[in-house]
């Protein structure tokens, strides 16, 4: 059986060049944010980068979960409104009728996003770890097919070390070079599966159970 819920993660290292000063890019600002957005970032005093990479990350996982729904959607930041009661501890994204709940986890290296269609994160686990110096492949051919790097290679065996068992990631082609979001395989079940990294992080997160 297909999943039914989808999820989304992303994960933003906050060690790379040009991090802790995207906020100064207005050209970037008004791409990416809305007005409310930016004025939440710029009135961060001495925390304007995390806010900025936290709605960053926010706007990426829930893009994550829009595509699996509407194959044909295109990402435009700036359509997905960040927005919430006790914004970065928990929130959601609208995104014209949708409604994507959002949980963050601010570590001091990087700021990691879940996000999901369902209504909370009940059944939802994931995980954030650091690249290894070196790692053994055990891939088969249709999962590396869409295998594109040493990240990508590594996010996925970290994943499958991770659940254990007898685990695939699968990304269905979609023809002209271009693969659908990652499945996860378990024991033969077919899981709702993200996969992010970004510098030395890796990050996956998968739908456990659904109601």
């Amino acid at each position: 059986m297909r999943p039914t819920v989808q999820v989304g993660n992303d994960v933003v290292a906050l060690s790379g060049p040009g991090v802790g000063q995207k906020h100064l890019d207005q050209r970037f600002m008004a791409r990416v944010f809305s007005p409310s957005e930016r004025n939440l970032i710029l009135s961060a005093s001495g925390h304007e980068s995390q806010v900025l990479w936290a709605l960053w990350a926010a706007k990426e996982s829930s893009f994550k979960v829009v595509r699996k729904r509407d194959p044909d959607a295109v990402f435009a930041h700036a359509l997905f409104i960040v927005e919430g009661d006790d914004l970065f501890t928990s929130g959601w994204v609208t995104y014209g009728h949708l409604k994507i709940a959002l949980r963050w986890e601010f570590h001091p290296s990087y700021i990691h996003c879940l996000a999901t269609s369902a209504s909370d994160f009940t059944g939802i686990k994931h995980v954030v770890s650091r690249m290894e110096s070196s790692i053994i492949s055990n891939l088969d051919a249709e999962e590396k097919a869409s295998v594109h790097s040493p990240a990508s290679l590594q996010v996925r065996m970290m994943t499958k070390k991770w659940i254990g068992g007898r685990v695939r990631i699968v990304r269905r082609p979609l023809g002209e070079g271009l693969f659908g979001p990652p499945l996860l395989f378990v024991e033969g079940r077919e899981f709702d599966l993200s996969l992010s990294h970004d510098g030395e992080w890796l990050a996956a997160a998968f739908v456990r159970h659904e109601s």
